[in-house]
């Protein structure tokens, strides 16, 4: 089979683009050959497939392309769609670093870094902090689920895997008004993904378009009477 793709997403920025590539491949398959497909299996299927990019991918990606909305994740266990709050609405800017890094390159150096006991806590604590930010988003809690964002981001850059540019990047962005921010994806470059504080969204986009000119912003909202945007 051969096939030819066009994509307006971003490659190695940490937005999943190998991911959705799997996916709308085997969804354009699944539709040519009227073969339908849950969208479980289709996560499944696409993670298979994902694995000639990135050796062992861990399935979150493909999840959230093939489920196309927000999820909790854990390997071997079913995939959970968030109930995002009606209560509150959560503003998200996608801050593009113009900086890339292969995700394979970024696995290699942070692996050493959850070996051993003090690797199992540093995983430990991700788990926690993902259920953090899940119960947030069902709650309408900012500030729980900006803890749970900067702390991460915090724990990415003990692994290694945030340089200083981008270290850079994400406290200009706090220091603009944001609550949250941290490198989407394996590090190394991308994506910042930052979460605005509810008062004074539009101002703080307004600066954060005007401090990243040359950078790709992009914003997006959740919850409240709106779906991802």
């Amino acid at each position: 089979l051969d096939g030819e793709t066009h994509s307006t997403l971003p490659i190695g920025a940490g937005l999943g683009s190998s991911a959705t590539l799997c996916v709308a491949v085997l969804r354009a398959l699944s539709q040519s050959h009227n073969l339908p497909i849950s969208r479980a299996q289709l996560a499944d299927m696409a993670n298979e497939l994902e694995k000639s990019f990135h050796g062992n991918p861990s399935g979150l990606d493909t999840a959230v392309v093939a489920f196309e909305k927000p999820v909790l994740f854990a390997k071997n266990k079913p995939i959970e769609v968030i109930p995002i709050s009606t209560e509150q609405s959560y503003d998200f800017v996608l801050i593009d670093s113009n900086i890339r890094a292969s995700t394979m390159s970024m696995i290699r150096i942070a692996q050493p870094h959850f070996q051993g006991a003090l690797g199992e806590r540093r995983l430990a604590r991700f788990d926690s902090l993902s259920l953090q930010a899940f119960e947030s988003l069902k709650t309408g809690s900012i500030s729980g689920l900006a803890e749970a964002m900067n702390e991460s981001g915090s724990l990415l850059e003990e692994v290694g895997v945030v340089p200083p540019n981008l270290k850079d990047m994400i406290l200009r962005t706090r220091q603009l008004g944001a609550l949250a921010a941290k490198t989407t994806g394996a590090g190394g470059g991308g994506v910042i993904i930052a979460m605005l504080d509810p008062n004074g969204c539009d101002e703080q986009f307004a600066r954060l378009t005007q401090q990243f000119s040359g950078h790709g912003i992009y914003r997006v909202n959740l919850g409240g009477n709106e779906t991802a945007n």
